[in-house]
């Protein structure tokens, strides 16, 4: 595995690189966390570092995590074993074989992985050993070897490791134990929201028709009025705001001719007597 460290590369252009870093980061508005004091001091005279305390900030919900900002990668600050408390790294970190490793890391949730072994290396400090690493990042950590998730592509059943004595990286069994640091990848910002659809306004009802007045209840002994009938004529209510048209006019009914009167009876005329004499003239 390439060592990540570039010895003929000049220390300005490291400034430039991990300034420029610094300020994409915080124009994103990702970091969001404490300053880490320095370790220059650690540093073996006439070394500068490689992983400055600058390079690094602490978490503002989780001090015991930092994130990486050239990498923006977040790293726990403990091996697993050992406890974050007032700010330093309690404990004495657990070994595991890399299988176990892996498994225990699977199990870890929220993104948390066995980093690769560039990853690993990324974090060696360069500027004086035993052990190399940032001691005011990664406090309390112990010059052996830290397990990576990459395996030796040679096969014999082997993964590389990295010793924090001096940064190196070995090849071992996979059956060997060694410690392990956990890392993930910056989470992704949680998608905004959908909006809200607009809601439906709801019509306003219609209004109820009045209730019929309640009559009083009838004396005993007394008959209740029954309602008054409408006239069979009477016109239809006109609407409002309409004038309403004149009835028609309605024919008087025919009276029946009056019936015919009888011809009067003429005097009955009295036959003549056989016997009588006629009337003498004079």
């Amino acid at each position: 595995m390439p060592s990540l460290a570039q010895p003929g590369a000049p220390l300005a252009v490291h400034c430039l690189a991990f300034c420029l870093a610094l300020c994409f980061a915080f124009r994103l508005g990702a970091v969001r966390g404490a300053e880490i004091p320095l370790a220059a001091d650690a540093c073996l005279p006439g070394l500068a570092e490689t992983t400055p305390s600058g390079a690094f900030i602490a978490l503002d919900e989780s001090p015991a995590i930092v994130q990486d900002l050239r990498t923006n990668l977040q790293w726990q600050r403990c091996a697993l074993g050992q406890e974050w408390r007032e700010d330093e790294c309690v404990g004495r970190p657990r070994a595991y074989t890399w299988e176990a490793a892996m498994a225990i890391a699977a199990r870890e949730g929220e993104g948390w992985r066995l980093p690769s072994g560039r990853e690993l290396q990324g974090i060696v400090e360069r500027c004086h050993p035993a052990p190399a690493i940032n001691p005011q990042v990664f406090p309390n950590t112990l010059g052996a070897f830290y397990w990576s998730a990459s395996k030796d592509s040679g096969g014999l059943g082997r993964a590389w490791a990295v010793s924090f004595h001096r940064g190196s990286p070995y090849r071992m069994s996979r059956e060997q134990e060694a410690h392990v640091r956990l890392v993930r990848d910056l989470p992704a910002p949680a998608p905004p929201a959908p909006p809200e659809p607009p809601q439906e306004e709801t019509p306003p009802a219609a209004p109820e028709p009045p209730a019929p007045a309640a009559q009083a209840p009838a004396e005993p002994g007394e008959v209740a009025p029954e309602p008054e009938a409408p006239a069979p004529d009477a016109a239809p209510p006109a609407a409002p705001g309409l004038a309403q048209p004149a009835a028609p006019a309605q024919a008087a009914p025919e009276q029946p001719p009056a019936p015919a009167e009888a011809p009067e009876a003429e005097p009955a005329q009295t036959a003549p007597d056989a016997n009588a004499q006629p009337a003498a003239q004079n």
